[in-house]
């Protein structure tokens, strides 16, 4: 987005008095002219600095005012488009470094001090940038206090860190609840494999109207439902490997140094080399009803939902084989139909690449701001 088209949409933003909108435009507008500087530096002098500090520390400004009008425009970008892919993602925000800083919480240790922002970024199906449409600050408190409040699973989802895929999708639906000429996408990788999610979808269909459509990336060997035969596989992997064949997809993969976790290391990672080859994946799809889970107050209701499975045939000795274990509420049946959803999970990168030019172009682990608050 161009500096002067993000300063005009902040300038809408109801901030209380109109001379802050005004503020807020400008200081939008001298940071995404110069994202690498620091906020002072952008400003170009004492008394601009001064204003957009004092912008920041307003009470009447939070990120749900800031944002508001960039969401309004956001929607109004889509509203022209046949489908959208929100794409939901965690990343750390380092600031161990900014001893001074006030309001962070660990990181992956204790040692480590930060914040970690859960972003809900929306681009088309064929990746143009539409815009932040949410995010969330989540501070972690220390390990010692974690074991205080006892085990996650004895806590409701709602004081659980996992709960941000839920709240994303449910921002998700009101987008789609808004657009409903627009087939929206909720889009999360393995950690949103949540069974929440399911049980939410499933609730909105019932009540009818506009729904957002979801593509998670597995990572649960699921237990399923009865299938009607005492011969049926109980879990996931096991019925997809007998499921319906769609057909094949190829594609050329290049080589690559990669960092991997070691087994059994949570935090030991190794270096392994990829050798370039043409992948050959069979594609398999079936319907699948999960066993629910239990929750406070009970278990959750049956959901059936379309399990998507594109596994690399023959890999070179050596080599893992590439599989992708995919979760969708569109169903597949037809090799397009999966070619069409494993393309647009693939859109998954954009929200990588965000956040890697939110680090690494606009610095903003390296903001000289005393508390988190401002950061937020």
């Amino acid at each position: 987005m161009k500096p002067g088209r993000l300063s005009l949409e902040l300038a809408d933003a109801k901030l209380g008095d109109p001379r802050r909108s005004r503020r807020l435009g400008q200081v939008a507008g001298r940071m995404a002219q110069a994202p690498e500087r620091s906020l002072s530096a952008a400003c170009g002098g004492w008394n601009e600095s001064v204003a957009a500090y004092r912008l920041l520390a307003a009470p009447q400004v939070t990120p749900e005012k800031i944002l508001a009008p960039h969401r309004l425009a956001l929607q109004e970008r889509a509203s022209a488009l046949p489908c959208i892919a929100v794409i939901q993602d965690t990343t750390e925000l380092d600031f161990t470094v900014m001893k001074h800083m006030e309001g962070t919480g660990s990181l992956n240790d204790d040692h480590r001090r930060g914040l970690f922002l859960h972003t809900l970024y929306a681009v088309s199906e064929s990746g143009l940038p539409l815009g932040i449409w949410d995010l969330n600050f989540l501070q972690r408190a220390a390990k010692e206090a974690r074991r205080a409040a006892g085990s996650h699973k004895q806590r409701p989802l709602e004081e659980r860190e996992s709960y941000r895929w839920l709240a994303g999708y449910r921002e998700t639906q009101a987008l789609a609840a808004a657009l409903p000429e627009c087939e929206v996408f909720s889009i999360a990788d393995r950690e949103g494999d949540l069974y929440d999610v399911f049980a939410a979808w499933a609730e909105i269909c019932e009540a009818g109207g506009p729904v957002a459509q979801w593509l998670i990336r597995g990572k649960q060997d699921r237990a399923l439902q009865g299938m009607g035969d005492e011969a049926s596989p109980d879990k996931l992997f096991a019925a997809l490997s007998g499921g319906p064949k769609l057909g094949e997809m190829h594609f050329e993969m290049p080589a690559a140094v990669q960092q991997r976790k070691a087994k059994n290391a949570s935090r030991t990672r190794v270096k392994t080399e990829r050798r370039a080859r043409t992948v050959v994946q069979e594609v398999r799809a079936m319907a699948v009803t999960p066993r629910p889970p239990f929750r406070r107050g009970g278990r959750l209701p049956a959901v059936t939902l379309w399990a998507l499975w594109a596994c690399e045939i023959n890999p070179p000795e050596g080599e893992e084989p590439v599989c992708w274990l995919l979760l969708t509420s569109v169903p597949v049946t037809t090799l397009a139909t999966a070619q069409r959803l494993i393309a647009l999970y693939l859109r998954r990168w954009d929200i990588e690449v965000y956040h890697r030019t939110l680090k690494t172009g606009c610095r903003v682990e390296r903001m000289q701001l005393k508390g988190a608050g401002a950061v937020r």
